[in-house]
C-alpha cells in the first residue's frame, strides 16, 4: 500500500508514468519509456497498473506494421484520485 503522502505534494514519478500511459496506444509503447522509479510508481498505484494492463498488445506483422490484439474489457482511463 503507498505510504500516504501531505497535501499538496505531487508524486512525480506517478505523474509522469501516468501521463506516458495516457498518451500510449499500445502497452508496449506506454512501458516502453518507463524509468525503474515510474514502473514502481505504476505498480504501487492500483487503479493505473489495472489501467495499463487492459491496454491493447501491439503485435508486429510482416509488413512492418503494428496490429493490435482486440481488448475485450472497457477501455477506461484512470480516475484522478483525491
Amino acid at each position: 500500500m503507498p505510504r500516504p503522502r501531505k497535501s499538496g505534494t505531487v508524486d512525480v514519478d506517478l505523474a509522469v508514468a501516468r501521463a506516458r500511459i495516457e498518451e500510449s496506444d499500445t502497452f508496449e509503447e506506454a512501458v516502453s519509456g518507463l524509468s525503474s522509479r515510474e514502473t514502481l510508481a505504476i505498480l504501487k498505484d492500483l487503479v493505473l497498473l489495472e489501467y495499463a494492463m487492459r491496454m491493447p498488445l501491439g503485435m508486429p506483422m510482416a509488413e512492418g506494421r503494428m496490429s493490435e490484439r482486440q481488448n475485450t474489457s472497457k477501455s477506461v482511463k484512470p480516475s484522478r484520485q483525491s
